[in-house]
Parts: C-alpha cells; structure tokens; sequence
C-alpha cells in the first residue's frame, strides 16, 4: 500500500473518533407515569355570617326638648274631615244618573286665584293708546278724515282714542264703586258713606250730576 495512502486513512478514522466522542450522548428515557385518580373535593369553606349592622347614632336635635315641646303644643291639632253619613237606598236610586252620564265625585279646589293683568299693566303706554284708537275709531276716520293732524290744535288719532278709553273705564269703576258700596252698607253703613265719598272724589267729576249711588 502506499504509504501516503495509508496516513490519510489513518488521519480519516481518527478524525471520526473524534467526533463522534464530542456528541452529547441522548438523555435517558423517563417512562410515563400513569394518570392519577381524580383530586377529592375540596371541603367547603365556611364563612362567619355578616355582623349585624350597628343602628345609627340618632341625630342631634337643633333645639333642646323643652322648646320642642313647646312648639308642638303651639301648633293647630290635626282634626281630619268628618265623613259623610252614606246614603241610604232611596237617595242613590235619586242621585244616580238617567242619561247615563258617568259623575265625578266632588273635589274642593284651595288656592289662590292667578292674577288678573289689566291693558294698563300688560300694554306700553304707547302701544295703550293705538290699542285704543283701533278700538274707538273706525280705519275711515284713522286712515282717511283725520290722517294728517294739526300741530297745537289737532289731536291725533290716539289721544281721541284714549279719551275714550279713559271714559269707558271711568265708567267701570264707578259701577265698580256703586256694587262696593251697596255691599259694605249692609253691615257697615259708616264705612260705605265713607267709601262712597272717597269714590265720588275719584270718579266724579265736578260739572256732573252723577253720585255714587248706594242702590243696586
């Protein structure tokens, strides 16, 4: 053989040697354990019932017993409605609709009335007085006979309107004054001559005829 040959052959197994000592050896095999039987149930848990809750400290008074107790004898002992002694056969059998008609029972409303705005209140005292001339004058005498008015001497459309406006509601207020006067002269005849000459004093004026009257 030849001699180079052979110390390459040489050089080649001791090579593999080599490697094959360098690779790790694999890890032995672990057998499989079997599967365990299932895990027992937990015993339940038991918690201590919830403390009862502690009643609130009650709340300090603003005002000492005494004057408590002073203020509820003051005030007005509540008295409820008497009810109404049921209605016996006869009265049902009157009471009760022919036509049908259901009825409501009957409801007493308390309160006060809303307020009542007059024109004087609701109205500028320029928008009063073309209120009024659209009220008292015709649009011929507005528009047409009376559209120009003289300066000084003329009037215009409103002011005649509010010199009617005013009469009419003079007029009112001493129909007014007659029904309050009649009214209050039947249990105070001094208060109602005294009402009845604070009226005249108002309403009427000097070159009238007129009185207040205390008749109906």
């Amino acid at each position: 053989m030849n001699p180079t040959r052979a110390a390459l052959l040489a050089s080649a197994v001791l090579l593999s040697a080599a490697a094959s000592q360098a690779q790790p050896s694999p890890p032995p095999a672990v057998p499989a354990e079997p599967p365990s039987a299932a895990p027992a149930s937990a015993p339940a848990v038991t918690t201590p019932a919830a403390a009862a809750p502690q009643p609130a400290a009650s709340r300090r008074r603003a005002v000492s017993p005494g004057l408590a107790s002073a203020l509820a004898a003051a005030m007005p002992k509540y008295s409820p409605p008497v009810e109404p002694p049921p209605k016996t056969a006869e009265e049902e059998a009157a009471d009760k609709p022919r036509n049908q008609i259901i009825r409501l029972p009957t409801v007493v409303v308390e309160g006060d009335r809303p307020p009542v705005f007059t024109e004087r209140q609701l109205y500028t005292r320029t928008e009063l007085a073309r209120l009024a001339a659209r009220r008292y004058l015709s649009e011929l005498d507005r528009g047409v006979l009376n559209r120009f008015t003289l300066p000084v001497v003329g009037q215009s459309a409103e002011q005649r309107g509010m010199t009617q406006y005013e009469e009419e509601e003079r007029q009112r207020n001493i129909a007014s004054a007659n029904q309050a006067v009649y009214l209050l002269k039947q249990s105070d005849p001094a208060a109602a001559s005294a009402l009845q000459r604070d009226a005249a004093d108002a309403y009427i004026r000097p070159s009238e005829f007129t009185r207040i009257s205390t008749e109906r």
